[in-house]
């Protein structure tokens, strides 16, 4: 018997280290400016924010004011010579005009390289403008407002884009460009620019298929008037033979005070195995909660859907309430000595009468 269980550990750790050899990944989610991995061009182009970040800090970019001029945000150069599968994945909001130029590209470490946009091909988003043009703008998704070029980002914002680009860059040195380019219209320099957080590459000996992690209806997001608590619906599918484990819902509360608490929550299933819910407990007015679905099936393909609400607090009435619409005052008499009455009118609000006093 401890023989079997001898031979069995080995066979773990056999496989633990395979599975480590034949899998890697690569993140910078620009929360340490002093160690950033990436170059910025030009470097006050890029800052980096608090204030609308997946977690922590992500890297802002401003809309150039000259017609043709561009910024640019270059990686690291990456050695992906022993592995044949690669995807990237980033989050961002990219509140920029469709007139200006929002590209991803690529190029390999031998001499004469050039860099190349992203084919349209290799990408595996649902962004509505990515996949027409190869391009990124305020249009490629509602919630970011295509129509108020002046709208202020919000947490619920961010979206997050995969590519499979494999065929591009398999078994080779690479780097990865993100680059802003003005067009010709005047004035988009004013739109807010572009945010990126949480850049991953992963890469591997075999195939990758990250399972598909949707937030779906009814949402919660934004500004709620409602203290809780919240029901969070997802979609999460493997798109591999293996099977899905039980998906995760992390939660990053920040109260009105600054004061954070985290909390990771398992999701129960709604229908099959594919739809999921999980509730998220009453909290305070005036608390920011950030939250995140995690997928991941048993070979370790992972994929996340993220978004925030804030709760704010309500002006309006208690329907119960009583409310004064007019107090008549007339003029105090000297007539004995006495006041004269005071009528006052009250609507309830509950019931929708009016009623008179005299005081």
């Amino acid at each position: 018997m401890k023989r079997l269980l001898l031979c069995f550990s080995v066979m773990l750790l056999t496989l633990s280290a395979v599975f480590s050899q034949n899998r890697i990944s690569i993140t910078e989610q620009f929360d340490r400016q002093n160690s950033c991995t990436f170059t910025r061009l030009p470097s006050q182009a890029w800052v980096f924010d608090t204030t609308v970040s997946t977690s922590g800090k992500s890297i802002w970019g401003f809309v150039p004011t000259e017609e043709g001029d561009s910024i640019e945000l270059l990686s690291p150069m990456y050695d992906f010579s022993q592995y044949s599968y690669i995807i990237l994945r980033f989050s961002h909001i990219c509140k920029v005009s469709d007139s200006d130029e929002v590209t991803i590209e690529y190029k390999e470490n031998y001499p004469g390289a050039k860099w190349t946009r992203i084919p349209t091909t290799c990408y595996m988003g649902s962004g509505e403008t990515y996949r027409k043009n190869g391009k990124f703008s305020q249009s490629s998704y509602s919630v970011w407002e295509r129509n108020n070029m002046m709208a202020m980002p919000e947490k619920h914002w961010w979206q997050t884009e995969s590519f499979d680009v494999s065929a591009e860059v398999a078994l080779a040195e690479v780097q990865f460009k993100f680059k802003l380019k003005k067009g010709s219209h005047v004035g988009t320099n004013f739109a807010w620019g572009w945010l990126i957080d949480n850049f991953e590459l992963l890469a591997a000996t075999s195939e990758i298929r990250p399972p598909v992690v949707e937030i779906i209806s009814p949402f919660v997001k934004g500004t709620v008037y409602d203290m809780g608590p919240h029901t969070i619906y997802a979609k999460a599918a493997p798109r591999t033979l293996v099977r899905l484990q039980t998906p995760e819902l992390r939660v990053n509360y920040i109260s009105s005070k600054g004061v954070k608490r985290y909390d990771t929550l398992l999701m129960t299933p709604v229908r099959g195995d594919s739809v999921w819910k999980a509730e998220i407990p009453l909290q305070v007015v005036g608390t920011q909660v950030d939250y995140t679905v995690y997928a991941t099936d048993t070979v370790g393909n992972n994929a996340t859907a993220a978004s925030s609400y804030t709760i704010g607090r309500t002006w309006e009435a208690h329907p119960n309430c009583a409310a004064i619409l007019s107090i008549d005052t007339p003029m105090v008499g000297a007539l004995a000595g006495q006041q004269t009455p005071v009528g006052i009118t009250i609507q309830n609000r509950g019931t929708n009468t009016l009623m008179a006093a005299t005081i």
